[in-house]
């Protein structure tokens, strides 16, 4: 069975404050289902890339100015001792689930990401050519570790919309994970004009010149 309306309208509203965070389009993460299914394994890893680094330096503010930025951003998405990931489980931004999960992602997107050849990826010819056993295994690593909305969806019937059933509710517990007035500071500063915070007759080269 694939997503119901009711499904993709509950992962709307679970995105929607994502999106604004991350600085994305109202609808970028519901449209990736529009994509290809090699463009929404490489986009939806992206995602979740820019998710763990605002997430992680979120809350390293706590203890360094920058929440250490310029180190995090540029740290192996799934490296197991020193990844973002493992730095995500040590701060409980992440279950050993959605951890799971997140490197079966991040498995599958560096296995397309490197040779054109894989354009054409397809995600039912894909699992078409799993046994059982394998179906099971890779059905349990995208299986995330709560369960808000798709239940009724299987891995091996609708294995894209399996999969992004389990990366919106892994985005909402990283985003339940972190304090509620971090996510207001974030989400203030995200709606912020800074048009309006300049004085009237300030032109837009003297802000560009400001850094603003």
């Amino acid at each position: 069975m694939p997503l119901s309306s009711e499904d993709f309208e509950d992962a709307a509203r679970s995105a929607a404050g994502i999106e604004l965070e991350l600085h994305l389009p109202h609808g970028f993460i519901i449209d990736l289902m529009r994509e290809t299914d090699w463009g929404f394994v490489i986009k939806l890893n992206a995602v979740f890339e820019s998710l763990l680094n605002m997430s992680i330096t979120c809350l390293l503010r706590a203890v360094h100015e920058n929440g250490l930025k310029e180190v995090i951003v540029r740290l192996d998405m799934a490296d197991f001792r020193r990844g973002k990931l493992a730095i995500a489980a040590r701060l409980n931004l992440i279950g050993p689930e959605d951890r799971r999960f997140l490197e079966a992602l991040a498995e599958l997107r560096n296995s397309l990401a490197h040779t054109v050849e894989n354009l054409n990826f397809d995600f039912i010819a894909w699992v078409a050519l799993m046994d059982d056993r394998r179906r099971n295994e890779w059905a349990k690593r995208f299986t995330s570790s709560v369960f808000n909305i798709g239940q009724p969806v299987t891995f091996a019937d609708n294995p894209k919309d399996f999969v992004f059933c389990g990366a919106v509710n892994v985005m909402e517990k990283i985003e339940c994970s972190l304090p509620p007035a971090f996510i207001q500071d974030i989400r203030r500063e995200a709606t912020i004009d800074w048009k309006d915070l300049l004085p009237p007759d300030q032109s837009s080269e003297e802000a560009d010149s400001d850094g603003v």
